[in-house]
């Protein structure tokens, strides 16, 4: 679990906001103390944009756990995770500014 949401560019602490739990809750799914609730793991699914077998452990990250198969270097991983962070309006702002249409 813990390689797909760093995949998906983001935090422990982002991904348990996401999902209405905490830090510490996602820590334990990722170190395996602890499992999430079905509704919890589709939510994972969804955040983490992974398939079920992916977060199992049963299948490899798609691209190996690369932006569209390009691999991303460590600046780019930190922009992307702190974009996932920010909220919709906050990222439209973002994207009106970056590709000022």
């Amino acid at each position: 679990m813990r390689e797909a949401r760093e995949s998906a560019g983001l935090t422990q602490e982002a991904a348990g906001q996401a999902l209405g739990v905490s830090k510490g809750a996602v820590s334990a799914w990722e170190t395996k103390r602890n499992t999430p609730f079905l509704e919890q793991f589709v939510g994972l699914c969804k955040l983490y944009k992974a398939d079920a077998g992916v977060l199992l452990g049963l299948d490899p990250l798609p691209n190996g756990g690369t932006a569209a198969g390009i691999p991303l270097a460590p600046d780019e991983a930190r922009i992307l995770q702190h974009y996932r962070e920010l909220t919709p309006t906050r990222r439209r702002a973002l994207q009106q500014f970056i590709i000022q249409d």
